[in-house]
């Protein structure tokens, strides 16, 4: 609600109720590598071509620097009006920074029930406050969003600072499309490995020694620059460009996957054995019980049954007749009828 005040600060900006899309941030990309392998010292060293993750080209889908001011303002804690730190959520739906509400509510004048500083709901009891983790990872996504959009300026500007077009790994700095002509004009630049503009140039030089990045130790498994391999670096067993790499972990992830087609295919199987076991299991019961009900109706007959010589007679043919495997046989030796037959017979 624009306008209300609340205990803590003065009126809020208006909060949006529709949770808007955050793009992921624009596709990075990692050009091809390579080099020249070469023996110094009895040690062999592969001399890679290391380029860095730039941005691609922005295209009209991306989000533009405008677009990230709006999602900071709909992300924005209505207390402090700043973009939302360790967000939590409200039992009304509205977040605020966890140290805003907190310290909104712990004022004496904000005691039992508790408002919302927004909608101004109240609450009997002070409400548990959590971290929201979706709107976390969110403002996270944002913010790194906001940093890849923001324009890379070229280095060589002294006055007015302009929109690089183009970063140098040699050089280890980006420049201007006027400041970049002498990398295309001039015989000692033409070499040089030009790549997207980037702010993370600075990445690919090594923190110890100051040097491009141009050599990965497979032992240590990180790039390393030349300094580096004479330092710290002589007893390295083997150096391996990264299209080794890539094409070890291409045949890992093909091993695996035709692991799982296999395990798959076994699973399917047994399911089919499991599957026939039971249908042959259903088919014998019912056949069991076909017999059982045929039983059953031959013994009711044979209990409505006046004759008592034809009543024997049919108990004997039934004794002696054939079963269904499994299907347990009845006797009528202790029915009060055939007992009282035989004592008869007896006297």
């Amino acid at each position: 609600m624009v306008g209300d005040q609340h205990p803590c600060k003065g009126s809020f900006r208006e909060w949006r109720g529709d949770v808007p899309y955050i793009p992921l941030p624009p596709a990075r990309r990692c050009t091809g590598i390579g080099g020249e392998t070469s023996v110094i010292g009895g040690l062999q060293l592969t001399t890679l071509q290391l380029t860095v993750m730039a941005p691609a080209e922005a295209t009209p889908s991306e989000m533009s620097e405008s677009a990230v001011s709006q999602y900071e303002d709909q992300f924005s804690c209505s207390v402090c009006l700043d973009p939302l730190k360790e967000p939590v959520t409200i039992p009304c739906g509205h977040s605020y920074c966890m140290s805003c509400i907190t310290d909104c509510w712990g004022q004496k004048e904000q005691g039992p029930p508790y408002r919302c500083p927004q909608c101004r709901e109240s609450f009997s009891q002070r409400p548990l406050l959590k971290k929201n983790t979706l709107i976390a990872e969110m403002m996270e996504t944002l913010q790194k969003t906001s940093l890849q959009t923001a324009a890379v300026e070229c280095d060589v500007c002294t006055t007015e600072k302009n929109r690089a077009v183009k970063s140098c790994l040699q050089c280890l700095a980006s420049f201007c499309q006027t400041h970049l002509q002498l990398h295309y004009e001039s015989p000692a630049f033409m070499k040089h490995k030009l790549v997207e503009a980037s702010r993370n140039i600075q990445e690919n030089i090594c923190h110890s020694h100051g040097k491009l990045l141009e050599i990965y130790c497979q032992d240590d498994r990180q790039c390393i620059c030349n300094l580096c391999m004479i330092d710290g670096h002589k007893k390295s067993s083997a150096l391996e460009t990264m299209e080794d790499i890539e094409k070890v972990f291409t045949e890992l992830i093909c091993s695996l996957e035709k692991k799982r087609s296999e395990i798959k295919e076994q699973i399917r199987a047994q399911e089919k054995t499991e599957i026939d076991r039971a249908e042959e299991l259903h088919k014998h019961l019912d056949q069991e019980l076909t017999e059982l009900r045929k039983r059953q109706a031959e013994i009711e007959k044979l209990l409505i049954t006046d004759d008592q010589i034809q009543f024997l007679k049919n108990h004997t043919h039934n004794k002696s007749s054939t079963s269904t495997p499994g299907v347990r046989r009845y006797v009528l030796t202790g029915h009060p009828v055939v007992v009282q037959l035989l004592r008869t017979k007896k006297e």
